[in-house]
């Protein structure tokens, strides 16, 4: 197993003094398997990813609902930057879209422990979460 990690990624969550070990990276593919959300509820999966770390860089997501219905998937082009940046992108755009669909109870399915944990830094130290104060957030790491 080998760990690879990105010099901007550290950057950003050395600057937010939130110290993070990174796992190892599996070498061999695991099942993973999609689990509805609760009634009442949304799943919104968001992933970004960085060509390069800093390279070109994509964001995107897909909002289901109880039954697994799709509610909308989004795709957007970012430019030039870093994985960390990507994967929050994802994750505000498709609140984004929630908000404007009036949209609430949103579980939030991310592949990236090191994001969630910036994400709730952020929201202790700087109470962020009043940018989506219309919507219910949970989040889920991936049971990778």
């Amino acid at each position: 197993m080998k760990t690879e990690y990105a010099q901007g990624d550290l950057f950003t969550m050395n600057s937010f003094h939130i110290h993070f070990q990174p796992k190892a990276q599996r070498q061999q593919a695991i099942i993973v398997h999609w689990r509805t959300p609760q009634e009442g509820w949304y799943k919104l999966n968001t992933d970004g990813a960085s060509k390069g770390n800093p390279g070109i860089s994509d964001a995107g997501g897909i909002l289901r609902d109880q039954f697994g219905r799709v509610i909308f998937a989004f795709q957007e082009p970012l430019g030039n930057t870093i994985n960390t940046q990507a994967e929050l992108r994802a994750i505000h755009r498709g609140l984004q879209i929630c908000t404007d669909k009036g949209l609430h109870n949103i579980w939030i399915k991310i592949d990236a422990m090191v994001i969630i944990k910036l994400i709730l830094h952020l929201n202790k130290v700087h109470g962020i979460s009043s940018l989506h104060s219309k919507v219910s957030i949970r989040f889920e790491p991936d049971e990778l």
